[in-house]
């Protein structure tokens, strides 16, 4: 079985699982179905005309790839969303250097692109972060502001998961130009475009794994 519900209120500790009346069996020579979440259902009246929206799993949370395409969700998807469920608390709760807060919330986690067919994909925003493995937040008033996390106790140190984040970042651009290089490649040839890309990052969970290692074993990072 696979526990597959990742948003902020539901990552429990103590091995705790819950929603098992939304899970489903995994067969191992298949890969994954995308609908075995909950399909939120919305309806929008924007220019007068009702579109009914369907949502696999939780928008805040889900990968920039999952929200732009249509197709079976990989392992790259999961990863990113406990990335995001980390960046949600940590841009609420933890001192940085985002001046605008509320709007950066907004324009990650909740904005969509029109795709001007009544279908609505990833959000310019987390798109953007994800592709350029750098998290920031446009200012008009001045060049592209970088996020940085800081101690509570010492504003000027750096908190040790600003290391995480930047280093999974790091990671994700290089899938996300992959995944680009390959659609586009698929489209050229007339194929039907990816749902994966097959590099070594996230053939499973080690790329991750080695990263916690780093941030949480490494003496030098100084945890509150």
């Amino acid at each position: 079985m696979i526990y597959e519900s990742k948003s902020g209120d539901e990552v429990v500790r103590r091995g705790l699982l819950i929603d098992w009346e939304l899970s489903k069996n995994l067969d191992v020579h298949k890969r994954r179905q995308l609908a075995r979440t909950v399909s939120l259902i919305h309806l929008s009246t924007r220019c007068g005309i009702l579109t009914l929206l369907s949502v696999q799993g939780t928008w805040q949370f889900m990968s920039g790839i999952a929200l732009s395409r249509k197709g079976p969700i990989a392992i790259s998807d999961d990863l990113e969303s406990f990335i995001h469920v980390i960046l949600w608390h940590a841009v609420r709760f933890l001192p940085n250097t985002c001046k605008h807060i509320g709007s950066f919330m907004f324009h990650f986690f909740d904005d969509s692109f029109n795709e001007g067919d009544g279908q609505r994909s990833c959000g310019p925003l987390k798109m953007s972060v994800m592709i350029d493995g750098i998290l920031y937040y446009p200012n008009l008033l001045s060049r592209d502001a970088v996020i940085r996390f800081m101690h509570k106790d010492d504003p000027v140190e750096i908190h040790p998961i600003d290391t995480f984040i930047s280093n999974m970042l790091t990671l994700f651009r290089d899938y996300y130009k992959a995944h680009i290089i390959s659609s586009r490649a698929t489209s050229q040839l007339g194929g039907t475009k990816s749902n994966s890309v097959d590099i070594p990052h996230f053939k499973d969970h080690s790329a991750m794994e080695n990263v916690f290692k780093l941030v949480l074993l490494d003496a030098s990072m100084s945890w509150p």
